[in-house]
């Protein structure tokens, strides 16, 4: 009995401090919002941020609809669209691009990555390299798929993936690098397209958005609120 009647308070202490964290997260904190925009269906990049190797560029970042599951999957959406390469060609070069990074506030625990990614010739001759694609946490690489030469307006898709065991809770940086080893085109048909989509966290180490942590609290505000008045009937 002490457990039922002890259950609204507990439902109530949980609300309140689910409700303090997301004021802290609307309110703005000292730390990185949580991770947010990994679908880019917002139409921007932002919280997103881009970054370049050594001797790497990707072109103009765009947001457009494509495909990332590819022919016969799900319907087109929103996604990112590079152009990475190197700028300047010697042999012996390493491949050079860029990519996208977010930092953003983790609880402790475990953390998985998942990002759809895939690369398109559109010429009609074949070209060396799609793209060297990399899913990377503060720094570390969790995984790559390289995917080598492409023919003549031919597609290609993958899925990174990772997984971090005892995240600490802190800000973290997630980061998807795309590399080539040839410079880009003064012909953009000529070189090929990436694309980045899809980014998904999954654990106990990430934390809710602000707005799916106030709607959690005023759940169980509620419910508390009906056992109550319920046990008030009774």
């Amino acid at each position: 009995m002490s457990q039922v009647r002890g259950f609204p308070s507990v439902l109530r202490q949980a609300a309140v401090t689910l409700l303090l964290a997301g004021g802290l997260a609307l309110g703005g904190s000292a730390q990185a919002a949580s991770f947010t925009n990994g679908d880019f269906e917002s139409g921007v990049l932002e919280p997103w941020t881009t970054f370049l190797t050594d001797n790497g560029t990707i072109g103009v970042p765009s947001i457009v609809e494509f495909d990332i599951d590819g022919p016969g999957g799900l319907p087109p959406s929103l996604a990112l669209e590079l152009r990475a390469g190197q700028i300047t060609h010697f042999t012996g070069l390493p491949p050079a691009g860029g990519g996208i990074e977010q930092i953003a506030s983790f609880n402790a625990g475990d953390l998985s990555i998942a990002v759809d990614i895939a690369a398109v010739n559109p010429a009609s001759t074949d070209n060396i390299s799609g793209g060297i694609f990399e899913l990377l946490f503060d720094g570390v690489t969790l995984d790559t798929l390289d995917f080598g030469s492409l023919a003549g307006n031919e597609s290609a898709f993958g899925v990174l993936s990772g997984l971090v065991v005892g995240v600490i809770a802190a800000d973290h940086t997630i980061a998807i690098r795309i590399t080539r080893p040839r410079e880009i085109s003064s012909n953009p048909p000529a070189t090929p397209l990436q694309y980045v989509d899809n980014v998904e966290l999954s654990g106990n180490a990430v934390i809710p958005e602000p707005g799916s942590a106030l709607l959690l609290a005023g759940a169980l505000l509620g419910l508390a609120t009906l056992r109550k008045r319920s046990r008030n009937r009774a």
